[in-house]
């Protein structure tokens, strides 16, 4: 696989912006970013499902 003048660069951009672009994101990634940015809601069901509650809707993936 060959880059800008023999050169490959690897770049991370946010699934919103890569999706504007055309880029094909793999599930993995897209998985990865939604959890990043529900961390703290992700973190409150955790707890809540400990004390035997039921967790609370965290909206899915785009």
């Amino acid at each position: 696989m060959s880059g800008l003048g023999g050169f490959l660069a690897r770049v991370r951009l946010p699934f919103s912006l890569a999706q504007a672009f055309g880029v094909v994101v793999p599930a993995r990634v897209r998985a990865q970013e939604w959890a990043q940015e529900h961390q703290d809601e992700l973190m409150e069901d955790w707890e809540l499902c400990q004390r035997m509650h039921s967790p609370k809707k965290i909206s899915p993936l785009p």
